[in-house]
């Protein structure tokens, strides 16, 4: 069974809609209902970036909150339109799905927005690849390090189509971290409704023998009736990440299931790594997991 309780971070723009429209197509896929989460940032929150004196004596406050109230109606106007052509009634009481559902908070670092983020199957997100703005990218960094719960993040397509997600190839990018562990063991739902499932590696074994890590990985996935299959990539001097891009786009992957921030989200920035290199290279939806 997929994801039957699905929250989309949704904060009303453009390149969003693929993101909102792939979370709706998997709440049909499962009969299953989405949340819309719009957060509107306080002042606050850019005072620790750009200094509580700038803000204030600036009048930023009061252009935030304008910005803020005009994001608001759009997101709100624009989920609108999407429940119309969809079908669906926005914000009805359903206990059968597939429903929809707009919720909106204020404050981006609070216990309410964690719950929300947290009491969820799924995290379906849109992403630009190396861009985006300072308030949708720490909605996302808290769901992904504290709600413990899997981020699928959705690249801007053609006509705001959805991402193929259920029923499509789909890799998984393995080793033997607690990362990579925890994304197979989130991901195991959609797995099995994927038509063919990869496990791709760039650790080899020692001689002809499969390393214990990969034969229990295949052995979880075996035990929830999925048949996956091993890939030991070689890198040839490439970075892991490119070597496990180029190997998707050969099997026709339709998504990639990885751990995330194996070493710190810093370490990574300053000197690169796995996570950091996949979400800024990768055209592929991401099924993240930390």
């Amino acid at each position: 069974m997929v994801a039957r309780s699905i929250l989309a971070v949704f904060n009303g723009y453009d390149h969003e809609l693929s993101g909102l429209n792939t979370a709706i197509a998997l709440a049909k896929a499962s009969g299953g209902h989405v949340r819309v989460l719009h957060v509107n940032s306080i002042a606050q929150s850019y005072a620790g970036i750009f200094g509580e004196a700038s803000v204030a004596g600036m009048g930023w406050e009061e252009e935030i909150e304008r910005q803020n109230e005009a994001r608001l109606a759009n997101a709100r106007k624009m989920t609108e339109a999407v429940a119309e052509r969809e079908g669906l009634t926005l914000d009805a009481t359903a206990t059968e799905g597939p429903s929809l559902f707009f919720v909106s908070l204020r404050n981006a670092y609070n216990r309410t927005l964690l719950r929300e983020l947290s009491l969820v199957d799924l995290i379906v997100t849109s992403s630009e690849k190396g861009v985006g703005d300072i308030l949708s990218q720490s909605v996302t960094d808290l769901a992904l390090f504290s709600s413990r719960r899997p981020v699928l993040v959705v690249r801007p397509s053609d006509n705001d189509a959805p991402a193929t997600v259920t029923g499509a190839p789909a890799v998984v990018a393995w080793n033997d971290s607690p990362e990579a562990m925890h994304a197979l063991v989130n991901a195991a739902p959609l797995l099995g409704e994927a038509s063919r499932v990869h496990l791709v590696t760039t650790e080899k074994g020692s001689g002809t023998e499969v390393p214990e890590d990969q034969k229990l990985a295949l052995a979880y996935l075996a035990a929830h009736g999925i048949e996956a299959m091993l890939h030991v990539v070689d890198t040839d001097g490439r970075q892991a990440g490119e070597a496990v891009l180029a190997k998707a786009s050969e099997l026709s992957a339709g998504y990639v299931v990885m751990g995330a921030y194996g070493h710190s989200v810093l370490r990574e920035s300053l000197v690169g790594g796995f996570s950091e290199y996949m979400l800024g290279e990768s055209d592929l939806p991401l099924l993240l997991s930390h």
